[in-house]
């Protein structure tokens, strides 16, 4: 997401927030081999002993597996359904079912709650590993995964999920990998807001391939026909978003309350849409005090605008976001009042319901986004503002967002 906040005093500046450094991503997926568990798993279905992942249906005859080297059953078995294989890393691994001959349209996923949202118009890299159990019958294309805006939980059927992923194995490719393990990957451009993942075969058996393919014996008896895959080290980091600095700046001889002066950006593609009117322009002039934003459209159509209220009165100018996100990531963590020629200010935050969460009569210390040392959720808060100069005193209230 580009976030943006603009900076009046003898410059005003304007940021889009940006990652310089994959290096420096995070994997948004807990738990991504499948380690962490609460109790060693001892048999089929038990997919919720590991910790964050879950099913997202609630029938007993789908039911996702977990492998563990801590098990006595592991590696499995010639009496198990499921042929061995070693953990792409780690010690544990998840199953699912991704086909039967005798079920059509038989399906089973997993699914995970990522450990933050994702932003508009920001790229992602997502990355897993998978492996047909070599007692399969089938291989199968097309094994993805999808983020979605809440939970997809408590489903009454086993049947397929008609999403569209934004990462899959290639079209008409089945993955026949069994003695070890073939990496999926891709990068997708967010929407906004996604903060779940689930992984499997998304479509009905007519949208895929389904490849016969040779398995080792089967102890189902008479022996079972399908499509079955382990899943390992999956991982979900953020890429360099296409942004930059944009820096708006005015002539430092001219105060707004007396004077035209310009607003300019660095930026030359099309698709600028300032709050005055003008489009497709990097620079407008102005001559007062007020409320101004600017909506800049990318090329993949992403729109990214925010706003603020300019107040010029002779050498006194300031700047207060109403956008934050606190996330630890070095850029616009902390909501506070900034600016020149202010004596003091006091700051106080509310939410929606009026209970107090913040204040203080420092300008340098700003609000963290926590009340009694807990982070709040992403949430739309209530700031009032006394701002002193030799001026006088101005009062401000309005609407703040929150956004992790």
């Amino acid at each position: 997401m580009m976030m943006i906040k603009f900076r009046i005093a003898l410059k005003i500046l304007f940021f889009v927030l940006i990652l310089t450094s994959r290096l420096l991503s995070q994997n948004l997926v807990p738990n991504p081999s499948f380690e962490e568990d609460t109790l060693c798993p001892n048999g089929e279905g038990q997919l919720h002993y590991t910790l964050y992942w879950f099913d997202p249906s609630i029938t007993l005859s789908g039911t996702p597996d977990y492998f563990n080297t801590c098990s006595s059953s592991f590696p499995p078995s010639i009496s198990s359904p499921w042929a061995p294989q070693n953990p792409k890393s780690g010690n544990a691994y998840a199953g699912i079912f991704a086909h039967e001959e005798t079920y059509p349209n038989f399906r089973e996923y997993v699914e995970v709650a990522l450990t933050s949202s994702l932003k508009p118009c920001t790229s992602y890299k997502f990355e897993m590993y998978i492996s047909l159990n070599e007692r399969s019958s089938f291989a199968m294309d097309q094994v993805g995964a999808y983020f979605t805006k809440g939970p997809v939980a408590n489903l009454t059927v086993d049947t397929f999920l008609d999403f569209s992923p934004q990462v899959s194995s290639n079209v008409g490719e089945a993955v026949t990998e069994s003695s070890g393990w073939a990496k999926v990957d891709g990068v997708f451009e967010a929407k906004g807001g996604e903060d779940h993942l689930i992984i499997g075969f998304f479509g009905n058996d007519a949208s895929h391939i389904i490849m016969p393919v040779v398995p080792i014996s089967s102890p189902f008896p008479p022996p079972r026909k399908y499509a079955y895959y382990y899943i390992d080290q999956v991982s979900l980091t953020k890429e360099e978003t296409v942004a930059g600095e944009i820096t708006i700046d005015y002539d430092s001889a001219k105060f707004c309350s007396e004077d035209f002066f310009t607003l300019s950006i660095d930026y030359t593609n099309e698709g600028i849409v300032w709050s005055t009117g003008e489009v497709d322009v990097n620079t407008i002039t102005i001559n007062e005090s007020g409320t101004y934003w600017v909506q800049v459209e990318n090329d993949s159509i992403c729109k990214n605008t925010d706003t603020v209220n300019v107040k010029c009165n002779q050498q006194l100018a300031y700047y207060f976001p109403n956008v934050f996100s606190p996330n630890n990531d070095g850029e616009n963590d902390v909501l506070k009042l900034e600016g020149e020629g202010i004596d003091d200010a006091t700051l106080v935050i509310y939410d929606r319901f009026g209970k107090k969460l913040f204040e203080t009569s420092d300008m340098h210390q700003g609000w963290d986004g926590s009340y009694k040392n807990t982070l709040l959720a992403n949430d739309i808060y209530v700031y009032h503002l006394l701002v002193r100069s030799q001026h006088g005193t101005s009062e401000y209230k309005g609407n703040v967002t929150l956004i992790r």
